[in-house]
């Protein structure tokens, strides 16, 4: 029985030496068993490469190439399973610890309920666990903190040891049995190894043979080029440029190996860029499985309790995370479609998720008597919302199911149970591979729940043990040794490869600062063996010069960034990249602040546009195109020539195609086939953009009933003219209306102000009243309106003799004659309408708004003031107002702040035929095919009209059309075919 140690330097070497060893064991035999350990997976495949190719005599026949840790579990694992002990998971312990920390808190007993706290006594547990029994008494007394520390580690071994078992027990159970190793073992290049893991070790070489293959580091190696950029982008293009050359050179990929010294930004820098440049690579993974839409998933519907299953929260966990209901993916587009609708915003009132009853009973009342197609239309939105309720009042029951289970296995299985139905349900052969390992560890993860113990469950804490487990859990990407090898500066170690590119080479990244541990601090580390700061920035500088002897010479590139433009700052050459900056310029003075960029070895690379147009062969198909654009022969790109033509016709100011113009296509003519409102008219006259928008593209932008905070001007206007139609209505059913010149009844008040509550409580139930504070303002403001509006409509209807005749009179398909001989197919709806003793009538229009500047010159506002005399003309028909006589109409003000005044209108023929012209005039402009932007002339600033309107400026900046642009376009060729719009838009100026 015997231990052999050899050495050799990183690299080739040490294949070769691995090689010759495994040939002097095998001697004569080639079917001799071997076992080769190896630090980690990445160097076991290229050991078993180097084996393969061999001496010359290739193969790898009785061979067994394993980690140190797969050797334990293939000796010990089955006996300790049979224990009933199981692997100890970070939940299993934290979970541990934090019932350690309920009992007895010591020292943590401030932080004892954060995660935080938890997090960081498992990692000082698991490196206490490296020390031999014992160990711990030698800290000193007045170092509180890690005594206390030492304290929770020993309780926390008695507790889990007896049904769990760590890395350290397991060494240990495998030490046990290590005599029952017959193979020869060869321990390659093994890494700071662990007390438990020499012992084992110790038991093999005791029973058998052992042979061992260390790294001799070589302080000598230097790099044969530095390579500098401005910032750790371009540091990290530049380094995928030159893979890219060395790919086309004829390297296979798993010679190349580009390793970072900070995770943070490189190695998601280093995966895009390689991504973009269509390289294979493989590596440690950049997105842990907390990050994938499986883990957002689970932890996001285990937080919907904590605010209430607010509306916004349930909707955004069903639109990011793949969740089903009964099997099947969840409609989530519909449903928040339908639950923005029906006004809900959490799950207790007001505002609640039962508010989907109310509008699928609505839905169902409206088919009814709907047409087929809106019928079904609107059955489908009541059978979604009856559907969504049921999906949120099963998730409730089953999460508070969770939050109320009295034994960790209860909730374990209620967990599981919610997270195989709603969360990981997707066909599972489907899934790419690395979402099919997230949702395995998942599924391992939630299981575990149900392990915790015999402490109190609480639901809270087994997500954040999950969130804390899962946000450790990095996927790999690619296939080990497939591609180039992408990773940390520490897998340098082992490596064996052509080319070595080490990026982040800077002081501040490598070597990196360190914190003390505030649990262990190194003057308690140091006694104890742990490492210390010192020892771990001693591990990375060996990590670097086993990097640099992984390539041989030629192959070997060192690079720093000049800045940070994340951070700011400016950044120096790190002071272990100094021997190669000596090495190259042949200067022994060169220091971290001065260093000669131009040095042979010493390369600068340009900015990003200097090294696009300066290679010959870019790297990434984007590259390539900006070449091209450059070049002057951009490559065809519909999306950008789009683009760049909405951009140049944009930035002439001249009305095209991307600006409202769009008089080449055939547009349907208003009111000629379907009716139009006169809302719709006065829409384009205000913005023809806005028009096209909303009315053509039915492009809206959709209100959140979450954000809503007070009651709108457009609800508190349907309150207001619901509540004085229903008075009307219910006066003329039950025979109190009064008689011309008479006033409302006493008890008016209490009937309106009934009324006006009915309206209240349906509001409420839509979810359109905003906050409850502000909600009851309104209520009030509204009731003292209404109120007043009784004597005030008394002394309207005393100083003409009036009588209502109807309220909300609707009317659809009504032909209004133009006087070109055109007719528009007109509907609408009109507030009410009143008869004087002669038989004239009276059109009302009720108005909650302020009141806007009157113009003399043209009562129609531009086409924006049509409602009176389009609603007058029709009622004057359908009512049988006196031939001959002007039609009397007016907006009446109905609030207190606009004292109740009324505009009023004598539409006689002259006002009748200049108003069937602004139609004709607005009818031409939409069927043209015209919808400029129009400046609402409101606000003026720096010279410039700004634009109000969302339709035509989204961003609210109000930067797209001034007013000289606007009045430019009075002179296009396409408004001269049409003088009436030109007039109608720009005035008679124009």
């Amino acid at each position: 029985m015997a231990r052999t140690l050899r050495s050799a330097p990183f690299g080739s070497p040490a294949y070769r030496a691995l090689v010759q060893v495994v040939r002097q064991v095998k001697g004569d035999d080639p079917l001799r068993p071997v076992t080769v350990v190896v630090p980690s997976e990445r160097v076991g495949v290229a050991a078993r490469r180097a084996l393969a190719r061999g001496d010359g005599t290739p193969g790898i026949a009785a061979l067994r190439i394993t980690t140190l840790r797969r050797l334990a579990e293939s000796l010990a694992a089955t006996e300790l399973v049979a224990q009933g002990r199981r692997p100890l998971t970070g939940t299993r312990l934290a979970a541990a610890v934090r019932d350690l920390l309920t009992e007895e808190p010591g020292v943590f007993g401030p932080v004892a309920e954060h995660v935080g706290t938890l997090r960081a006594i498992v990692d000082a547990h698991r490196d206490l666990r490296e020390l031999p029994p014992g160990a711990t008494d030698r800290i000193p007394d007045d170092e509180a903190v890690a005594r206390d520390t030492a304290r929770v580690h020993r309780a926390l071994l008695e507790r889990v040891r007896l049904d769990g078992y760590d890395e350290v027990d397991l060494l240990d159970a495998a030490a046990a049995t290590a005599h029952r190793v017959e193979d020869d073992v060869v321990a390659f290049l093994p890494r700071d190894s662990t007390a438990p893991e020499r012992a084992l070790l110790d038991v093999i070489a005791a029973h058998g043979e052992l042979h061992v293959i260390d790294g001799a580091e070589d302080p000598t190696v230097v790099a044969d080029r530095v390579v500098h950029a401005s910032d750790p982008d371009e540091e990290v293009r530049s380094a995928v440029r030159d893979v890219v050359d060395v790919l086309r050179d004829g390297t296979a990929g798993h010679r190349i190996a580009l390793l970072h010294t900070a995770a943070d930004p490189y190695a998601r820098l280093l995966h895009d860029h390689l991504s973009r440049a269509g390289v294979t690579y493989s590596g440690r993974g950049v997105r842990t499985t907390v990050e994938t839409r499986f883990g957002r998933g689970l932890l996001r519907m285990l937080q919907l309790p904590e605010h209430g299953y607010r509306r916004d929260e349930v909707i955004g966990w069903l639109t990011d995370a793949p969740v089903r209901d009964h099997g099947e993916r969840v409609p989530a587009s519909r449903w928040d479609r339908i639950s923005r609708t029906a006004g809900v915003i959490r799950w207790a009132s007001p505002g609640g998720w039962e508010r989907l009853t109310a509008f699928a009973a609505e839905r169902r009342t409206r088919a009814e008597t709907a047409e087929p197609a809106p019928a079904d239309r609107l059955r489908r939105e009541a059978d979604d919302a009856d559907a969504l309720l049921a999906f949120v009042t099963d998730l409730r029951d089953r999460l508070e199911r969770c939050a109320h289970a009295t034994t960790w296995a209860d909730l374990g299985d209620e967990l599981t149970g919610l997270w195989a139905s709603a969360v990981a349900g997707e066909d599972f052969d489907r899934l790419a591979p690395d979402e099919a390992r997230a949702v395995e560890r998942i599924g391992a993860a939630v299981e575990g729940i149900g392990a915790l113990g015999d402490g109190t469950p609480d639901a809270v804490m087994a997500r954040e043990l999950l969130e804390m487990q899962l946000s450790e859990d990095t996927d790999r990407v690619g296939t080990i040794g497939t591609g180039v090898h992408v990773g940390p500066l520490s897998e340098g170690y082992g490596e064996d490869v052509d080319h070595v590119i080490v990026l982040g080479m800077a002081e501040g990244l490598l070597p990196g600062r360190h914190v003390d541990d505030p649990l262990l601090p190194d003057r308690v580390r140091e006694p104890l063996g742990l490492p210390t700061i010192a020892e771990r920035t001693r591990r990375r500088h060996r990590d670097l010069l086993a990097a640099l002897s992984a390539a041989p010479r030629g192959g070997r590139t060192l690079s720093f960034p000049r800045g940070d433009l994340r951070g700011g700052g400016v950044r120096v050459p790190s002071r272990w990249l100094l021997p190669t900056l000596r090495a190259l310029t042949g200067d022994d003075s060169v220091s971290s602040t001065s260093w000669d960029r131009t040095a042979a070895g010493v390369e600068e690379r340009p900015s990003y546009a200097g090294s696009v147009l300066g290679r010959a062969e870019p790297a990434t198909p984007q590259e390539w195109r900006q070449k091209a654009v450059a070049a002057g022969s951009p490559p065809s790109d519909e999306i950008r020539e789009r683009a760049a033509q909405v951009r140049a016709e944009r930035s002439v100011r001249t009305f095209g195609p991307f600006d409202g113009d769009l008089s080449a296509e055939r547009l349907p003519v208003p009111g000629e086939v379907s009716s139009i409102s006169a809302t719709s008219l006065e829409g384009w006259a205000r913005c023809p953009f806005a028009y096209f928008v909303s009315r053509m593209l039915r492009a809206a932008a959709p209100v959140q009933p979450e954000d809503v905070v007070t009651l709108s001007p457009l609800v508190r206007g349907d309150i207001v003219h619901r509540t004085l139609h229903q008075l009307v209505a219910t006066a003329g059913k039950e025979g109190w209306l009064p008689e011309p010149g008479r006033p409302w009844p006493d008890d008016t008040r209490e009937v309106l102000d009934e009324l006006a509550r009915e309206q209240f409580t349906a509001v409420e139930r839509a979810g359109l009243t905003g906050a409850a504070l502000l909600w009851r303002d309104d209520q009030e403001a509204i009731l003292e309106d209404l109120t007043a509006w009784i004597g005030h409509d008394d002394a309207l209807r005393g100083g003409g003799d009036l009588r209502p005749v109807v309220t909300e009179w609707e009317f659809a398909g009504v032909d209004l004659p133009l006087p070109d001989g055109r007719t528009v197919r007109l509907r609408g709806a009109v507030d009410r309408i009143d008869r004087d003793p002669s038989g004239r009538i009276v059109v009302t229009d009720y108005k909650t708004g302020r009141r806007p500047r009157s113009d003399d010159t043209d009562p129609w506002n531009g086409g924006r003031r049509l409602q009176l005399p389009l609603y007058a003309l029709v009622a004057a028909e359908e009512f049988e107002h006196p031939a001959g006589e002007p039609v009397r109409a007016g907006y009446w003000y109905v609030t207190g702040r606009e004292r109740f005044e009324r505009t009023d209108l004598e539409i006689d023929d002259e006002l009748r035929a200049s108003a069937l012209t602004t139609v004709g005039a607005i009818v031409d402009g939409i069927a043209g095919g015209l919808f400029p932007p129009r400046p609402s002339g409101a606000q003026h600033y720096l010279g410039r009209v700004r634009i109000d309107c969302p339709a035509c400026e989204p961003d609210g900046l109000g930067e797209r059309v001034d007013g000289d642009d606007w009045m430019r376009l009075a002179d296009d060729d396409r408004l001269a075919e049409l003088p009436a719009v030109r007039t109608l838009l720009f005035g008679e100026e124009s």
